[in-house]
């Protein structure tokens, strides 16, 4: 989500309060928040310090990808700088603290866009969505806030609405890169690739640090059941830059990359890296079944077609 208010608190009222987070959960591998918008970001040095630096942040969330005491490694594009883990929030927390910000401040534009986004980490889709909403009622000139709700769109399998969102979005702004991206993660996931495959080659010319580009980019040219749309070749080298890309283990990005595997007639290689993918809880979660069936597919010499 980008970085740019309140759910309508009397409907939340009366649902119970999520669990905390224990100082025994994990971090990496989690995504986050910050309580900031801009909170302090450390480089770690050669002699194991940390020394105050400063990268440009334009999401509400980053994954963790190492901790170190206090500290903890976030991935931003394709940057990895460090934070204080106490002006870090995972979900859960997350969920907490803002909604004792929005208490206090229901128009909070900040706060709500933050626990709508991190009710959709924690796959409560319906609060997140009423957050989304309120969010573009509150503001409703926000281009960030109408992203957000297209991303939640998408999270509920809401795939032309999300489409309809980001397409007027563009009308506004051709230029505007959250849209185009989100866009483009849409057509995917609803099978319009070549569609998808406009919008990914735009987004690249300026956003080539965007691992989640040349993810999408390769799944098209792997998994499109178009035969003019595939290119082997080209699919491996871009899934491939896109998990070299990435400081931590995302079963989705291995997914992708067995796929291209495939489709390049590299069987032995497919089933190892399908086979990864499998070994991530979290993508297993979504696509458990799926995953399993290309993992039957390529032991069989089978490519995968995205129908």
């Amino acid at each position: 989500m980008p970085v740019s208010g309140p759910l309508l608190l009397l409907a939340a009222a009366g649902l119970a309060a999520p669990a905390p987070a224990t100082t025994k959960d994990p971090w990496v591998g989690v995504v986050v928040c910050c309580k900031s918008g801009s909170p302090d970001q450390y480089r770690l040095n050669d002699d194991g310090t940390f020394e105050l630096a400063r990268f440009p942040m334009r999401y509400l969330d980053v994954r963790c990808v190492e901790e170190k005491g206090d500290y903890i490694a976030v991935q931003h594009d394709d940057v990895v700088f460090w934070v204080k883990k106490e002006s870090a929030l995972r979900p859960r927390e997350a969920i907490n603290h803002y909604t004792e910000v929005l208490d206090k401040n229901p128009e909070d534009e900040r706060a709500i866009s933050c626990r709508c986004w991190a009710y959709m980490a924690v796959g409560e889709l319906d609060r997140s969505l009423r957050d989304a909403e309120e969010a573009v009622r509150l503001n409703s000139d926000s281009p960030a806030w109408k992203n957000n709700r297209g991303e939640v769109l998408i999270k509920r399998k809401e795939y032309d609405k999300a489409i309809d969102e980001f397409s007027d979005l563009l009308s506004q702004n051709p230029g505007y890169f959250f849209a185009l991206y989100n866009r483009s993660e849409a057509y995917v996931r609803s099978r319009k690739f070549d569609k998808a495959l406009t919008d990914i080659n735009a987004a690249l010319v300026n956003e080539a640090r965007v691992p989640g580009l040349h993810m999408n980019l390769a799944r098209v040219l792997a998994t499109s059941p178009d035969a003019k749309l595939r290119d082997g070749k080209r699919a491996v080298e871009a899934a491939k830059k896109a998990v070299d890309m990435i400081k931590y283990r995302d079963g989705r990005y291995l997914d992708t990359l067995a796929a291209a595997y495939a489709e390049a007639g590299d069987f032995d290689k497919a089933v190892d890296t399908q086979q990864k993918a499998i070994d991530d809880p979290e993508f297993m979660k979504d696509d458990g079944d799926g995953a399993r069936k290309r993992l039957n597919l390529y032991r069989e010499k089978k490519a995968f077609r995205d129908e």
